[in-house]
């Protein structure tokens, strides 16, 4: 009887992962990590949501409600200041109005007493009165039209104003006793005297209340609000008692108080701070109220719909953990229609092939490890290839030669391809191409297969591959029978400098074009960093060349020659003996130029730099001093031998055949020995630029040493 499952795994193994397995289809979602970190997430940004929104908001609310109940109190404070100004204006009218009609009855009583007095004058006339008689009976006349009335008139007339005051004061005692600020909130009306004209508490109605004190300022309070009636908000805030707290000044009361001025009255307002804020308050506890409710539903919402989604998750983790124990006969069962069902489909689909790759794991172990051992050693090809390439990079920065180059192009070509053959030639000056190296044993070849300036490589400038089963070879030494060939040129930017020729070893089965193909990439490296140092050594070279040689002439520059000369004056310090100078000036340069131009002075030049230069000994050093003058450094030289040369040079220049010229060319020269004439470079050179001066002076085309200058003669002083 077989002990195994289905899917080659233990039977008991398989039990108890089924058991496990029906234990987590009861899985418990407050055990799962991922439920309560999204569940502790989605709480704490919900909270901060709901905090922010709530810093946010409800303080500015809170501000805002305060500053409304605020300006219903100045409101409510405004329509009483509006109602006792109107009342003054209805009874500042109605005085007047009783003030127009008093004067009106006046004047018809004036009126009446004037016709009157005409009427006596005549009938006291006709009855012929004496005068006193007359003024009696007139005055007693006026006397009974009532006159005398109007002083009483007048002291009704005030005590109807006062009486119409005394009527409105109580009708607005009335109104302001009704009337409240928030909760507790009053106004109160007291005069400039501190007399409370109406206040809502009857002990104080009617009382001084100047010594009422403003406990922060200890400040007569009703002073207070007096200079506060002056300031444009007429706003008064401080500490006061509450009927439920009395004596405990502790509350904030805001105040706001307006002057009447016809009444001298101070209307103002009173109401504690917490009343005005009391609004908002009920408001923030509302909407914490419904904030609470909507957090709560969230939370239960949250909690439903995550058990929803993680429920399934967390199946799906637990048949990826049997799986993971090796049970590979678990699959899930969910079976839905979104991205989770998706998931359990292709999370089945993979433990399926898993169960078809573990009958298999085996082989294909056995497969990669060879595929995992020929990239190691491959990499360890790459790794020691890019090892011997860089090595070969240091030694092409030590090369000062081409040789050089092509012994460490050699030496790398043969630690790349140990088992290879190969050979190197190097093209002469001629541009023929000369044997410099061989490797290898596995070469055969006979004495005429070296390549010919005819070869393709050398020709083209261009790789050429030989494998022996094609019918064509591209050269005459690529044509021994059953040797396959790499032929890689090296060349500059204008020359080929020679080629490498690579003979890889022979391997049965083998596509040798192949094999030459995975070779010519890591030669083509070598030949192009050898290629590259060579240039640069070429360019050294002629840098070097261009830094001490004239460019017209082809000799050394004065750079040069100080140089040279300093040398030679330090080896004969050391080894004794002497050294010459011989300095030269083409006589009448400036006239060839003028007459002839320049180019015609170009040539004179180049001619004598040629001719310099075919004179003089290997040893022997040609200058340009600079425009026509030419130094010589003749070492070893003594005073007859430098005058010989001298005069050799100066016979050759006059010998000079130039068609272009209808004069001959001469020279003036001066000599010089070191150290008879100069212990150092300056010195010698200005010895013999005084005798060149000499013979310039003294008529030309001739030859003057500096034991001829007469004593203290300088350049700048005519003999």
């Amino acid at each position: 009887m077989s002990i195994c499952g289905g899917d080659g795994l233990p039977r008991k193994h398989t039990e108890e992962n089924a058991a496990r397995h029906e234990t987590a289809l009861e899985y418990d979602v407050l055990k799962s990590k991922l439920f309560l970190k999204t569940y502790a997430g989605i709480i704490v940004c919900v909270l901060a949501f709901t905090g922010v929104s709530y810093l946010s908001s409800v303080p500015w609310l809170r501000n805002l409600l305060e500053r409304q109940e605020e300006r219903t109190g100045r409101v409510v404070l405004d329509n009483v200041y509006e109602l006792a100004s109107s009342a003054h204006q209805e009874i500042q009218a109605w005085q007047e109005s009783a003030l127009r009609t008093r004067r009106h009855e006046r004047r018809n009583l004036l009126q009446l007493v004037e016709a009157g007095i005409h009427r006596l004058e005549a009938k006291i006339a006709a009855q012929n009165l004496n005068a006193g008689v007359a003024t009696t009976k007139l005055l007693e006349s006026i006397r009974h039209t009532g006159y005398d009335q109007d002083n009483d008139y007048v002291d009704n007339l005030e005590e109807e104003v006062a009486a119409r005051k005394a009527i409105f004061t109580e009708r607005l005692r009335r109104h302001l006793h009704e009337t409240r600020i928030a909760d507790s909130g009053y106004l109160f009306v007291f005069d400039s005297d501190h007399e409370m004209v109406i206040h809502p508490n009857p002990n104080i109605e009617g009382t001084n209340v100047r010594d009422l004190l403003n406990p922060i300022s200890n400040r007569s309070l009703s002073s207070e609000l007096m200079t506060a009636a002056e300031t444009p908000d007429g706003r008064v805030v401080y500490k006061w008692d509450k009927p439920s707290d009395p004596g405990n000044y502790i509350y904030d009361k805001v105040s706001w108080v307006r002057y009447l001025p016809e009444f001298d009255w101070y209307i103002a307002s009173s109401v504690y701070r917490d009343e005005l804020q009391r609004t908002g308050d009920q408001l923030t506890a509302r909407i914490l109220f419904i904030a609470g409710l909507i957090l709560i539903v969230t939370f239960i919402g949250a909690y439903f719909f995550l058990r929803r989604i993680i429920t399934p998750i967390s199946r799906l983790a637990e048949t990826a953990t049997r799986v993971g124990d090796g049970e590979l006969s678990a699959s899930s069962d969910i079976d839905r229609n979104d991205e989770i069902g998706i998931l359990a489909k292709a999370i089945n689909t993979m433990i399926a092939r898993l169960r078809d790759q573990f009958h298999n794991l085996e082989h294909r172990v056995a497969e990669r490890t060879t595929a995992l051992a020929q990239t190691v050693r491959s990499l360890e090809d790459r790794s020691r290839e890019n090892a011997e390439l860089t090595s070969m990079g240091e030694r092409l920065l030590s090369c000062s030669s081409e040789k050089q180059v092509f012994a460490a192009v050699t030496r790398t070509s043969q630690a790349l391809f140990p088992h290879d053959a190969g050979r190197a030639y190097l093209a002469d000056s001629n541009g023929q191409l000369q044997l410099s190296a061989q490797w290898g044993d596995n070469y055969h070849h006979s004495p005429d297969d070296g390549p010919d300036p005819s070869c393709s490589a050398f020709r083209l400038g261009k790789a050429q591959r030989h494998v022996p089963t094609t019918d064509h070879a591209p050269c005459r030494h690529c044509q021994d029978e059953g040797v396959a060939t790499l032929c890689m040129p090296l060349q500059t930017e204008d020359a080929m400098i020679g080629i490498i020729k690579l003979i890889p070893a022979t391997e049965r089965d083998k596509d040798m074009n192949r094999v030459l193909g995975n070779r010519q990439p890591l030669m083509t490296t070598v030949v192009e960093h050898a290629a590259l140092t060579v240039t640069n050594l070429r360019l050294r070279e002629r840098l070097r060349e261009q830094s001490i040689k004239d460019s017209l002439t082809g000799l050394f520059n004065r750079r040069r020659l100080e140089e040279v000369l300093a040398s030679e004056i330090s080896r004969v310090q050391r080894h004794g003996g002497q050294v010459g100078i011989v300095m030269l000036d083409v006589d009448h340069f400036k006239r060839f130029n003028d007459c002839y131009g320049h180019d015609i002075g170009d040539k004179v030049l180049s001619k004598v730099g040629e001719l310099l230069r075919s004179t003089v000994r290997r040893e022997d050093i040609a200058c340009r001093y600079g425009g026509e003058e030419f130094t010589l450094i003749i070492p070893e030289a003594n005073k007859k031998g430098l005058r010989t040369l001298a005069e050799l040079v100066r016979s050759r220049i006059e010998a000079l055949d130039l068609p272009e010229l209808a004069e001959k060319v001469t020279v003036s020269a001066g000599t010089a020995l070191y150290p008879s004439h100069g212990h150092d470079v300056h010195s010698l050179l200005k010895a013999a630029d005084i005798a060149l001066y000499e013979a310039k002076q003294t008529g030309r085309n001739r030859i003057i040493d500096a034991d001829e200058v007469p004593p203290g003669l300088t350049p700048n002083e005519p003999s």
